[in-house]
């Protein structure tokens, strides 16, 4: 497998309906991106959406991450998104291919450190992380639904 990974910088009917494909496999209880999402997503200074493509199937996405980054008064910090590799595809690189692109752009962007999370359950997502050097934290992790609240 020959994969090319690239910023995506244009959003096109087909790259919505891949991006929902793919979201939907990584979480089939959030809401799928639309054009209108993905365009907003593409216009912000600080995210950056990347993907990789298969050279050998005519350049077809089989993967994506996203990463945020934001300024807070302790300085620039990165969050890794939405990382996802279509069934089909893992377990060939894919996923490692995109972390090690997001941990250099965010580098490159003076980030003082880059976060992310990963459901326990994801064993191997965990693992490769680990093996890419992220350390798990001790913290709690909270989260306030606004939708829960209708």
């Amino acid at each position: 497998m020959a994969i090319k990974i690239e910023q995506l910088n244009k959003i096109s009917q087909k790259t919505v309906s891949i991006f929902k494909k793919l979201i939907f496999q990584l979480d089939p209880a959030v809401p799928l991106p639309n054009d209108y999402h993905l365009k907003k997503i593409l216009s912000s200074p600080s995210i950056f959406l990347f993907i990789a493509r298969d050279t050998k199937l005519y350049n077809k996405i089989v993967g994506t991450i996203t990463l945020v980054l934001y300024l807070t008064p302790t300085g620039i910090h990165a969050q890794i998104e939405d990382l996802v590799v279509e069934k089909k595809s893992r377990r060939k690189g894919i996923g490692r291919a995109l972390v090690k692109t997001v941990l250099r752009k965010a580098q490159m962007m003076k980030a003082n450190h880059i976060d992310l999370s990963s459901r326990p359950f994801r064993k191997e997502a965990n693992r490769l992380y680990y093996q890419l050097g992220f350390k798990k934290r001790h913290t709690n992790i909270y989260r306030y639904r606004f939708l829960d609240k209708k």
